[in-house]
Parts: structure tokens; C-alpha cells; sequence
């Protein structure tokens, strides 16, 4: 869900891919299931108040690129994922994700196809079912949000200020129980 460069050391962001892959649009989140105006102290937020997200996720579109992500439970001051995007019987992309206890904070590390190192996003807000993690000064994305409905978890990325129109949303349902 992060900026990958192509042979020509050009960004490509997931939604390019998924145009690539014959999608015109990803699965939109309802109205409100993103809200990125309730933020919450971030001095709360700890690694096990976002157990919420571990499980594994996947869209359900008939047609169109599909995305699955996999979250394990906090553990040990991680918690580990893994996404994936394959479109017409091939992995078109894959990401290998961290969110982390440390130092600097509660943090998500991102490694489009595997890039070392990851990019790190700051926890900016977290609810009981909610999460956002910026990075101002990261080319695309520059805001990662999830958020769990029931068993449905709806993921975006865009820029930071959310102003311009370079967006990508999926609708995730819960596939399996960690």
C-alpha cells in the first residue's frame, strides 16, 4: 500500500496497478467509515488496541484485481502482515507490513515488493476500531487509514492533507479468525 518505483524509477501507486489490471475503480468504503476527523490521543494508543485488525482480510469483488491482507496479533511488539493483489491469475503486487511498539511510538513499516528499508508511518489517531498512520513527507501515500466495521475492514491510502484527489479504498471481508 506504499509507493514502489517501476524500471524507470518512477513512483506507481496501487491504484495505477489496479488500472493496469483492468479496474477502473476499487470497492468504496460507506460514507463515514473512514473519518479521519475523530483522532484520539496518540499516547494511548498501544499495540494490543489495535489487535482489532489481525485476521485475514480479502476482497470480494466478482471481477477486478483481488486483494488479500494478513494480519497476525500483537506479539512480542509487532504485529506482522502481509498483502497481496493478484489480477488475471498473477501477483501483480505485494507488500510486507509491520506495525511496531519502539522508541519513536506506535509506527507501520511498509515494504512494497519487499524494499529494505521499510517506510515508517506515524500513528496520527486510533478508536476502538479505527487507525491512521501519516507520513507527511513520503512521496505516495502519505496517510494510511483502516478501519473494522463488524467483519469488514475498509483500508485507504492517500496524501495527508486528503484535499487532492489521489486515493485508493478497498473493502476488505474477514476470511479468516486468527
Amino acid at each position: 500500500m506504499t509507493t514502489r518505483a517501476t524500471a524507470r524509477g518512477r513512483p506507481a501507486t496501487l491504484l495505477a496497478l489496479a488500472v493496469a489490471a483492468g479496474c477502473s475503480s476499487l470497492p468504496t468504503p460507506p460514507r463515514g467509515a473512514l473519518a479521519q476527523d475523530q483522532p484520539s490521543a496518540t499516547a494511548a494508543v498501544t499495540l494490543e488496541s489495535l489487535a482489532w485488525l489481525a485476521g485475514t482480510w480479502a476482497t470480494d469483488a466478482p471481477d477486478g484485481p483481488h486483494t488479500e491482507e494478513h494480519w497476525l496479533a500483537p506479539a512480542g511488539g509487532t504485529m506482522v502482515g502481509v498483502s497481496r493483489t493478484v489480477a488475471d491469475g498473477r501477483t501483480v503486487f505485494f507488500e510486507f507490513l509491520r506495525i511496531v511498539a519502539d522508541d519513536e511510538g506506535i509506527g507501520y513499516l511498509a515494504s512494497p515488493l519487499g524494499r529494505d528499508p521499510p517506510t515508517r508511518f506515524a500513528v496520527q489517531s486510533a478508536g476502538p476500531n479505527t487507525v491512521t498512520f501519516i507520513n507527511p513527507g513520503h512521496d505516495f501515500p502519505q496517510r494510511i487509514e483502516y478501519r473494522r466495521d463488524g467483519d469488514r475492514l475498509y483500508a485507504r491510502v492517500g496524501d495527508h492533507d486528503g484535499d487532492r484527489p489521489k486515493e485508493s479504498t478497498w473493502s476488505m471481508r474477514r476470511v479468516a479468525i486468527p
